[in-house]
């Protein structure tokens, strides 16, 4: 008979912010697809969470059309400031 051993796991707070920015930011044809969208709308979700349970949420910035170039940036700089965002992705994101 196996012994069940309780050990906690945990995962270092930077680990994960530096996960998921990489993954809000990752570039491809097809980015735009519901299914993408839900996937980073849910890690958006988690993230926040944790940092905040850390009291590490230090806020974020839209990624822009510089970093996003395959699908929609999450913010246009314009001359407009009424267009900035205008057809955009709100989880294009990078977490401070």
């Amino acid at each position: 008979m196996m012994t069940k051993i309780k050990e906690r796991k945990t995962i270092p707070i930077d680990a994960l912010l530096e996960y998921a920015n990489g993954y809000l930011a990752a570039d491809y044809p097809d980015g735009d697809s519901a299914a993408s969208v839900a996937r980073r709308t849910g890690l958006i979700d988690l993230l926040e969470q944790a940092l905040v349970t850390a009291n590490r949420y230090r806020g974020f910035s839209y990624l822009d059309e510089k970093a996003i170039t395959k699908s929609k940036p999450g913010v246009r700089w314009t001359r407009d400031k009424d267009e900035w965002l205008v057809d955009t992705d709100p989880t294009r994101r990078r977490y401070a």
